[in-house]
């Protein structure tokens, strides 16, 4: 496979070019994948945002013959993001925290923030792509979801008088679990 042709086609937006590139790394991705979910829907998800994310970024591909090595890596750190993002999101706050809890902490949020929110937290859009999507710049989406994590931090806060959050009345706090939060995001 001529490497230099295909990629300086796709660079062109060149579809039968940018298909042969897919095709070359379709099955070596799945078996990636599989390693990461057992959910070929969230597979999917993320071998089509990586496509995606490695068509907009050809030009930092150095020598074309690295093509399979960049994309695989790509691919992993896309896979390894969207893994964390829902395991600490849905399964490390809280054996309670699932998506009614998610509604009911986006409930009072302005729909913005609420779409925001869903596509940033439950999609595991990138800041990028939902700036995209609104036709907006990126630090408007970074303004929202600083008020969104803010507004994630009250209620986690709040809700230690609830029965639904027990784990954090003791030795863990509110500002521990937001910074928790903060970090496990970024």
């Amino acid at each position: 496979m001529d490497w230099n042709e295909l990629i300086e086609k796709a660079k062109r937006q060149d579809a039968e070019a940018i298909e042969q590139l897919q095709e070359a790394v379709a099955e070596p991705a799945q078996r990636i994948l599989m390693k990461y979910t057992d959910n070929v829907n969230t597979a999917k998800e993320i071998l089509y945002d990586t496509y995606r994310n490695a068509w907009n970024r050809l030009d930092e591909l150095k020598d074309s013959a690295d093509f399979p090595d960049w994309f695989f890596d790509l691919l992993k750190e896309k896979a390894a993001d969207v893994m964390t993002r829902r395991k600490s999101f849905n399964t490390e706050m809280s054996p309670d925290w699932n998506d009614d809890t998610f509604e009911k902490a986006v409930a009072d949020m302005p729909s913005m923030e609420q779409r925001v929110a869903n596509m940033y937290y439950r999609d595991n859009m990138s800041i990028e792509d939902i700036a995209s999507a609104f036709g907006v710049e990126r630090e408007v989406i970074q303004g929202n979801i600083n008020d969104i994590q803010s507004k994630l931090d009250a209620y986690i806060s709040d809700a230690s008088d609830r029965p639904l959050w027990p784990w954090v009345a003791g030795a863990v706090t509110a500002a521990a679990v937001g910074t928790y939060l903060w970090k496990k995001r970024r």
